[in-house]
C-alpha cells in the first residue's frame, strides 16, 4: 500500500524526480533522495545515563532541500524501503443441541468461540529518513551505528466466547390464531490482548531478521489487555391472526461490565402491528383485481449500543512514573537530592454516571403488489433518536487530564422516508427486471450536553459534523474599496486592531474579503450562532456551510436475460449535500514556491484579469485568502454507475455431454465505469484514495 496519496503526486515540483539519484549523493534503492544529509559525531553521546542522546548529530547546514524550497515527501522511496506485513491465525467453532419435549416447543443451546492471533511486522530501513518532507535527526533514537533497519511486531490475541439458551414455542388455536413465543439467555465474553515491541536490525536480509545470527536490537516493548463480558435476556411473543392482523412483542435485558455496577444493565423494549387489507371481506368485494396485496405496519423500538467507550470509564487510571512524576526526599546525609522516589499520576477523570447510549425507532409504512404481482411498491417513514451518544471529549488544557473521558455527550434525530419501487415481467423471450430506491435523511443534533458544542460544527439545532468556515464576500478590486472597507471592518485574523489602524497586515489589490456575519457566542445560548454583524472579522465568523451528510440517497438496478445471455446493471448515488475540497484548497493556493498548482489558477486575480472569484498568487498567503471558506465548499452530489455485467451461461444439455460440468458461466464486468458529478475534485467521495475503475473477466464453474 502506497505510504502517500494522489495529493502528494501533484503537490511535488514537476522538477523531483522519483528515481534516480542526485549528483554524487547517490540515491538508494534506486529511488532519488529528498534531502542531502552530514553527520559529525555527537561528543555528548554516553551510553551510561537514561538519555544517552544520538551517537551523531546534523553537520552544521544541513539537512539540505535537493530540490528547491518545495521539496517534497518521495512516497514512492518510502514505500519501497519498508513493509507492513499482517499474517493472521484463526481458530472458530460452534456445537448445539436441540431438543423437542412437546409438541411446538423447541429447546436449543448453541456455545461457540474463536480464538484469533495476528502478527503486524512494520519494517523501515534506516536510510529511508532520505525521503521524508520533515526530516530530523535519525540517529535520534539510534544508539548503534551498525542498524540498519526496524522492526516493529505487534501480536494481538483475542479470544470471543458466546453461549445462548434459546426456547421456542409454536401453536394454532382454531384455524386463525397463530401464536409464537420465544426466551432466550445469552452470555458474551471477550478478551483482548496486545504485546507489542520494536527494534534495530542489523541486516535488510528479510530471512536473518529474527535469527540468532543476526539479533535484533531492542528499543522497547508494549502491553495492552481488555476483558468485558455481556449477559443479555429476551423474551418475544407473536401473535397472527387469519393472515390479517399482526402484533410483535418483545423486551430485551442486557447487562455489561463495561459500565459502573449502578448503569450496567438497560432495557429495550419493541413493539409491531400489521394489517394485511387485502384479506378483509370489504377489500374483496371491490374490483380490486390490480391489487394483489397491501398491508400497512407499524412499529416502535429501543436498542442499546455501547461502541463509542472502551469500557471501564467509571474507573480512574492509575500510570506509574519513570522520570515523571517523582520526587526526592534527599539522602540525609548532606546530599540534598539522595534517591529518586517513583510515583504515580491520575491521567483522567472517571465518569461512574456512563449508562447505555439508546436508539430509539419509529416505523410506519405499507407494502403493496400489483398488476399481476409485475410491480411491488414498499413506503416507510422512519424517526430515529440516537439518546446519550458515548464520545470521548477532550477537557479544557487547564484541567491537566490526558485522557479524554467517555460521556454520554448528544441526542441526535434522523428523520425520513425510504421508499422501494421495484418492476418485472418478460419481453417475449426476454426476462426484465428493474427497482430502484430512494432514502432520505433529515439529520440534527437535539441536544448537547450542556448545549455546549462539541466541536465547532456539532451544535444543537445543525446537522452533525455540517461544513464550517467563512462565507467569501468578495475579491479586492481597486485601493478606493480597500480604504472604504478598512473603514467600516477590522480583520483580526490577520493582526487588525480595533482601536490602532496602523497595526496588522492590510488587503492589497487582488486579496479577497470575507463576510462579517456574527459576533462572539452569546453565553446563554452557546450552540447557537450569534446572527448579528459586529464589524470585526473573527473566528466568531465562521458558520454553517452546508450539510456533509447526505439529504438523499437513491439507487438503480436493472437485470434482463435472454437464451442464455445474462445483462445487469448498479447504479447509486447522493443529493443534498457539499464537500470541502482540499485538493483545491492545495492546488489553488497560490502562496507557496514550486509547489504544482491546478490551471484552474491561470484565471487567478491579475491587473490585467480583474477576477471577482480567485484572488491573487501571493507567498505565504500573508491576508489569510487560502483561509476555511465557501470559496473551496462545493456540492459533493453524485451518480455513479457501480457495477455492468454482462454474462454467457452454456445451456445443460450441451454440458451433460461433459458428464461432469453442471454449470458454465463466462462474464465481463465493469466496475466504477462512470461517475457524474459537478464537483470538480478526484471523487466525490474520496479525493485521496478514489475508487479503481476495473474490468474483469471470469468463468463460474459448477461440478
Amino acid at each position: 500500500e502506497l505510504s502517500g496519496s494522489l495529493a502528494d503526486g501533484y503537490n511535488a515540483p514537476p522538477w523531483q524526480p522519483i528515481y534516480g539519484s542526485y549528483g554524487n549523493i547517490g540515491g538508494y534503492r534506486g529511488y532519488a533522495p529528498a534531502f542531502d544529509y552530514a553527520f559529525v559525531p555527537n561528543p555528548a553521546f554516553d551510553l551510561t545515563k537514561v538519555d544517552a542522546g544520538p551517537i551523531y548529530n546534523m553537520a552544521g547546514g544541513y539537512p539540505r532541500k535537493l530540490w528547491g524550497e518545495e521539496t517534497k515527501f518521495n512516497a514512492f522511496g518510502y514505500m519501497g524501503t519498508g513493509d507492513n506485513t499482517y499474517h493472521t491465525t484463526s481458530l472458530l467453532g460452534s456445537a448445539y443441541m436441540q431438543v423437542n419435549p412437546v409438541k411446538g416447543l423447541k429447546i436449543k443451546g448453541t456455545a461457540g468461540g474463536s480464538y484469533i492471533v495476528i502478527r503486524n511486522d512494520t519494517y523501515s530501513e534506516f536510510r529511508s529518513y532520505m525521503f521524508n518532507e520533515t526530516p530530523g535527526n535519525p540517529y535520534q533514537t539510534v544508539r548503534d551505528s551498525l542498524i540498519v533497519a526496524n522492526l516493529g511486531v505487534r501480536n494481538t490475541y483475542q479470544k470471543n466466547f458466546k453461549a445462548d439458551i434459546t426456547a421456542n414455542y409454536t401453536t394454532v388455536i382454531g384455524r386463525d390464531h397463530n401464536i409464537e413465543l420465544t426466551a432466550v439467555a445469552e452470555k458474551q465474553t471477550l478478551d483482548w490482548s496486545i504485546l507489542s515491541g520494536s527494534g534495530g536490525l542489523l541486516s535488510t536480509d528479510k530471512n536473518v531478521r529474527n535469527t540468532v545470527n543476526i539479533p535484533l536490537q531492542n528499543n522497547g516493548g508494549s502491553g495492552f489487555l481488555r476483558k468485558w463480558s455481556l449477559l443479555g435476556f429476551a423474551l418475544r411473543g407473536s401473535y397472527k391472526f387469519s393472515n390479517k392482523y399482526y402484533l410483535d412483542l418483545s423486551v430485551r435485558r442486557d447487562g455489561s461490565s463495561l459500565l459502573a455496577p449502578g448503569n450496567r444493565w438497560g432495557t429495550f423494549p419493541a413493539v409491531g402491528l400489521g394489517w394485511r387489507l387485502t384479506s378483509e371481506k370489504f377489500m374483496q368485494s371491490k374490483n380490486l383485481d390490480w391489487l394483489n396485496d397491501l398491508k400497512l405496519r407499524g412499529s416502535w423500538g429501543r436498542s442499546g449500543n455501547l461502541a463509542g467507550t472502551a469500557g471501564f470509564a467509571y474507573l480512574s487510571l492509575i500510570n506509574p512514573g519513570i522520570t515523571v512524576p517523582n520526587a526526592s526526599f534527599g539522602s540525609g546525609n548532606g546530599n540534598g537530592i539522595g534517591n529518586n522516589q517513583l510515583g504515580a499520576y491520575l491521567p483522567n477523570f472517571p465518569n461512574p454516571s456512563l449508562s447505555w447510549e439508546t436508539l430509539t425507532s419509529t416505523d410506519i409504512g405499507f407494502d403493496a403488489i400489483l398488476f399481476d404481482s409485475k410491480v411491488n411498491f414498499t413506503f416507510e417513514f422512519y424517526n430515529k433518536v440516537n439518546k446519550d451518544i458515548i464520545q470521548s471529549v477532550a477537557p479544557p488544557p487547564s484541567t491537566g487530564i490526558e485522557v479524554s473521558p467517555d460521556i454520554n455527550i448528544a441526542t441526535v434525530r434522523n428523520r425520513g422516508i425510504e421508499i422501494v419501487l421495484g418492476y418485472n415481467t418478460k419481453f417475449g423471450e426476454v426476462d426484465f427486471n428493474v427497482s430502484g430506491n430512494l432514502t432520505t435523511v433529515s439529520n440534527k443534533v437535539i441536544k448537547l450536553n450542556g448545549g455546549i458544542p462539541w466541536a465547532p460544527n456539532v451544535r444543537e439545532g445543525y446537522p452533525m459534523f455540517f461544513q464550517y468556515g467563512y462565507k467569501v464576500g468578495g475579491v479586492f478590486q481597486t485601493q478606493a474599496e480597500i480604504d472604504a472597507w478598512l473603514l467600516r471592518y477590522t480583520d483580526v485574523t490577520v493582526g487588525q486592531s480595533t482601536t490602532d489602524p496602523s497595526v496588522g497586515t492590510k488587503p492589497k489589490i487582488g486579496d479577497m474579503y470575507f463576510l462579517d456575519v456574527n459576533r462572539p457566542i452569546d453565553p446563554k445560548n452557546p450552540s447557537a450562532f450569534n446572527e448579528r454583524p459586529d464589524s470585526i472579522i473573527s473566528n466568531d465568523d465562521q458558520t454553517y456551510l452546508g450539510k456533509t451528510i447526505p439529504g438523499f440517497f437513491y439507487g438503480l438496478n436493472l437485470s434482463a436475460a435472454w437464451k442464455g445471455f445474462d445483462l445487469s446493471a448498479q447504479i447509486y448515488g447522493v443529493g443534498d449535500v457539499v464537500r470541502f475540497n482540499s485538493l483545491r484548497a492545495g492546488g489553488e493556493s497560490m502562496s507557496s514556491i514550486g509547489i504544482n498548482q491546478l490551471a484552474t489558477t491561470l484565471n487567478r486575480f491579475t491587473p490585467q484579469n480583474p477576477s471577482t472569484t480567485m484572488p491573487r498568487a501571493v507567498f505565504r498567503d500573508p491576508y489569510g485568502n487560502n483561509r476555511s471558506s465557501d470559496r473551496f465548499v462545493e456540492s459533493g452530489a453524485f451518480w455513479r454507475l457501480k457495477n455492468l455485467q454482462l454474462g454467457y451461461t452454456i445451456p445443460r444439455t450441451l454440458l451433460a455431454r461433459t458428464g461432469f460440468i453442471e454449470g458454465f458461466r463466462i462474464y465481463v464486468s465493469g466496475v466504477n465505469l462512470l461517475t457524474v458529478t459537478d464537483y470538480s475534485g478526484f471523487d466525490p467521495e474520496n479525493d485521496f484514495y478514489p475508487p479503481a475503475k476495473q474490468v474483469l473477466v471470469g468463468i463460474n464453474l459448477n461440478f
